[in-house]
């Protein structure tokens, strides 16, 4: 469960555009914004969304917050 919660962190940053990806990230580019991602992990499926700065969350969000709060409290260690 917290290794979800780490991929959905990764995601967040995916969603918000906080996450450079490829090479010459350093002079701009490389830089993607995600608008939707759906999400399905065995019976848990979620769809998030980036609108007006801020990410909305369809489906079991609930779940979600337990995946990223098992990852902060460091459970993949």
């Amino acid at each position: 469960q917290s290794e979800v919660g780490l991929f959905l962190l990764v995601i967040r940053d995916l969603l918000t555009g906080q996450l450079p990806v490829g090479g010459e990230k350093s002079i701009g580019r490389g830089r993607m914004r995600l608008d939707k991602i759906h999400l399905k992990w065995l019976d848990h499926e979620s769809s998030l969304y980036y609108e007006n700065d801020q990410i909305r969350i369809e489906g079991q969000s609930a779940w979600l917050n337990e995946c990223i709060n098992s990852f902060c409290q460091g459970g993949a260690q």
